[in-house]
């Protein structure tokens, strides 16, 4: 299985600067969705809104299944791109988080362990007799 870096049903943040960072141009994306069907966005209807005057776009969508997503995306002054998303059940950082919790936990088991091996290595044997 490949690295799923998005995660079904969180959005997704879209930054888009076109030629020569053109500040007050239109742009709109377009999302496709698994099955390579366009997605209708919800408002604003697949606008990007520049941010200040800074001639960046931003917008979002949110996938709502596992597969490769893509967007197109244009301006008014001509020009194009295409992004490619792999969306799964769980994003890199999601598994990084449970390797990380899991690591301390088997830390603390170990050390358990060590004290449990101790105590099991102190115990005498009561006087006996046969």
């Amino acid at each position: 299985m490949a690295n799923k870096n998005f995660k079904v049903n969180e959005s997704i943040k879209v930054v888009y600067q076109g030629k020569g960072v053109q500040s007050g141009l239109t742009v709109t994306m377009k999302v496709f969705d698994e099955t390579d069907t366009e997605v209708v966005l919800v408002s604003p209807a697949g606008v990007l809104l520049e941010r200040g005057s800074s001639g960046r776009y931003v917008g979002s969508f949110t996938p709502d299944a596992e597969g490769d997503w893509s967007i197109e995306i244009s301006d008014s002054a001509g020009g194009e791109v295409v992004k490619h998303y792999s969306v799964g059940q769980f994003n890199i950082q999601d598994v990084g988080a449970d390797v990380a919790t899991t690591e301390a936990k088997v830390d603390d088991l170990a050390v358990e362990v060590d004290e449990v091996k101790s105590a099991v290595n102190n115990i005498q044997s009561p006087p006996m007799v046969g």
